[in-house]
């Protein structure tokens, strides 16, 4: 969803309002993976910890490249 609406290439395309209400919702989606992930780590047993980091690893990813069209322009 952003590379589709939020990417350069498709500016001026869709309505901003409606750009907007995408913009605040994947940066709302981000905040709520965040949190899920912290109250994960407090509640896994040990032997869970290597999946932990890779749910980890991979939300990092995720931001890094939501993040660039994420960025108002």
């Amino acid at each position: 969803m952003a590379k589709a609406f939020l990417s350069d290439s498709s500016k001026g395309q869709y309505d901003t309002e409606q750009i907007e209400s995408i913009r605040r919702a994947l940066q709302e989606f981000l905040e709520v993976c965040a949190d899920a992930l912290n109250r994960s780590s407090q509640l896994i047993n040990p032997d869970q910890i290597p999946f932990q980091k890779e749910l980890e690893e991979g939300f990092k990813a995720m931001k890094v490249f939501m993040e660039t069209y994420l960025t108002t322009k």
